[in-house]
């Protein structure tokens, strides 16, 4: 485990950071194992500490997609995915440009989404409109950071994820820690409302 800000976050055995709360992504892997997902979807990896454990922790023949404005370390995510034997593809731009849309629906329809890219209202509102239609029956979409953070005002994945709830969807929240200053897990599954 790593800190930062006085806050414990997750890294795997090879220390690859994820900027999780411990029992937040401990309990959403534990979830991603039993669903054991065909078809992943990523909009963004930053340095590859969640992509690692979707890849990892996918069944021998998984597609993983990727969607970040950079791929910080492609060639290791790659070798992640060989030796896993998961097929990944890295789709380099924002999640919400019509091409980068077109092509992550291309590979779907995804048993699996973790939204963890842009933070801002109008980003992680088209990111739901965009890829909540590509999800399978019973799939299901995770958002990182659904508690408001103070220090960050930009950060408006709460008030997307308010909307979502106060719409009926079935949701459910992993939080750590309500008091933690960042953070929480938001999960979605589609096909109930």
């Amino acid at each position: 485990m790593h800190t930062q800000d006085d806050d414990v976050w997750w890294a795997d055995a090879d220390g690859i950071p994820t900027h999780q709360h411990p029992r937040e992504f401990a309990a959403l892997l534990t979830l991603y194992t039993q669903l054991c997902p065909q078809r992943v979807l990523e909009i963004g990896s930053w340095h590859g500490g969640t992509l690692k454990q979707w890849i990892t922790h996918a069944p021998r023949g998984a597609c993983v997609v990727s969607v970040d404005t950079g791929m910080a370390h492609p060639d290791l995510w790659h070798g992640w995915a060989h030796t896993a034997g998961v097929h990944l593809t890295c789709l380099m731009g924002r999640s919400q440009e019509a091409q980068i849309t077109d092509a992550a629906r291309s590979y779907g329809p995804y048993d699996f989404v973790f939204i963890d890219g842009d933070h801002t209202y109008a980003a992680v509102k088209a990111d739901w409109e965009n890829y909540r239609t590509m999800m399978t029956p019973g799939g299901v979409m995770a958002f990182h950071d659904i508690l408001a953070h103070p220090r960050y005002p930009d950060n408006q994945v709460r008030r997307v994820w308010d909307e979502i709830v106060a719409r009926g969807h079935m949701t459910r929240d992993l939080i750590e820690n309500p008091s933690f200053s960042w953070g929480g897990l938001g999960l979605v599954t589609r096909g109930a409302r």
